[in-house]
């Protein structure tokens, strides 16, 4: 119903209420921001706005941000992505006990992000990555690999590791 309103409107009209919509997306998030975070400074405010719709090298090359606030940002949307999608296990074979991990998708962009913080010379953590690569295969969801691989700026040694592990599941995009 709310679609068919907008289609009966004139361009000006429609383009002036999808602004209208648009404004109260971010009048919402703002005071959700606020609710969860308290009174923010108007530029982290900004940050956090922002980080919601656009990408990293956006928010870097638009708006002129520097790298540290922006991948603040996108370890925080990674994070509550990585809470959304933990998965509970036994604590050890036959025991009743029960633990939340992280999937296996957020164990490897971790330690991806770990191995590039670390100028790509821990070893460990290159062998975790390959090992669940390797256990996990074809099982993985390597489109939230990708999507999320992006922001972390890890793209490169994803696509390496999962050659490295045998899995060829197709280029990126």
């Amino acid at each position: 119903m709310l679609i068919d309103g907008l289609r009966r409107l004139g361009g000006a009209r429609r383009l002036a209420r999808v602004f209208e919509l648009r404004d109260t997306a971010l009048g919402l998030a703002a005071a959700r921001l606020r609710e969860g975070r308290g009174d923010l400074p108007s530029r982290e405010l900004q940050l956090r706005l922002a980080s919601l719709w656009l990408d990293r090298e956006t928010m870097r090359r638009v708006f002129g941000w520097p790298e540290d606030d922006v991948l603040v940002l996108t370890r925080d949307a990674l994070l509550v992505q990585e809470m959304a999608r933990r998965q509970q296990h036994a604590v050890a074979d036959g025991s009743d006990e029960r633990a939340y991990f992280a999937s296996p998708e957020d164990t490897i962009l971790q330690k991806l992000a770990w191995y590039r913080r670390g100028q790509e010379l821990s070893d460990r953590q290159w062998r975790d990555v390959i090992g669940v690569l390797e256990v996990q295969g074809t099982s993985l969801d390597v489109a939230y690999l990708r999507h999320w691989a992006a922001p972390l700026a890890v793209e490169d040694l994803l696509e390496r590791a999962m050659a490295e592990a045998g899995l060829h599941v197709g280029a990126p995009g």
